[in-house]
């Protein structure tokens, strides 16, 4: 929620309204403005009010939330990001790989990826862009190894994405 230091009006509701019309304040960037009682009976009613607000100053405007559901696309991203910054974070100083790979945020992105391909284009895009241990979680979704079992960490990502990119995944 923006803070009254941003600039922001705020909704109707957050009004503080007295007994008598004349001492109603309304929230301003100090909140301290008074709106005189001839401001109210040259205004009307708080719908006239309320526009002319509008008119007036545009800072005094404001336009109801509008909920917009999500594609599922980006609502998949959203959750694997949350999950990628998650295990990052809480994984970043394990030297163990069977610690990482058994991580929940782990887990839950292998788990995302039998609910979706678009989960193994990400994650190859994840690993082309910041290389990490995302082998396990590949080979788990995909059911396929791409990668010797002599590869070094730099030798493992290539092969990844030289899979990803023979089936126009990235």
């Amino acid at each position: 929620m923006p803070t009254l230091e941003q600039g922001y009006a705020l909704p109707h509701a957050w009004m503080v309204n007295s007994k008598n019309a004349a001492d109603t304040k309304w929230f301003k960037n100090d909140c301290s403005e008074d709106r005189s009682e001839d401001r109210h009976e040259q205004l009307g009613s708080w719908n006239d009010r309320h526009s002319a607000l509008i008119a007036t100053n545009l800072r005094w405007s404001y336009s109801p939330l509008r909920f917009e559901r999500q594609s599922e696309r980006d609502q998949l991203y959203d959750l694997f990001s949350a999950h990628v910054n998650t295990w990052k974070n809480e994984t970043a100083h394990l030297s163990s790989l069977a610690k990482m790979f058994t991580h929940p945020s782990y887990l839950r992105i292998i788990a995302l990826g039998g609910r979706s391909t678009e989960v193994v284009r990400l994650l190859l895009e994840e690993l082309r862009s910041e290389p990490d241990h995302w082998f396990a979680a590949l080979k788990a979704i995909t059911g396929e190894d791409p990668v010797s079992h002599d590869s070094d960490f730099d030798s493992s990502v290539e092969a990844w994405l030289r899979w990803g990119e023979a089936r126009r995944l990235i």
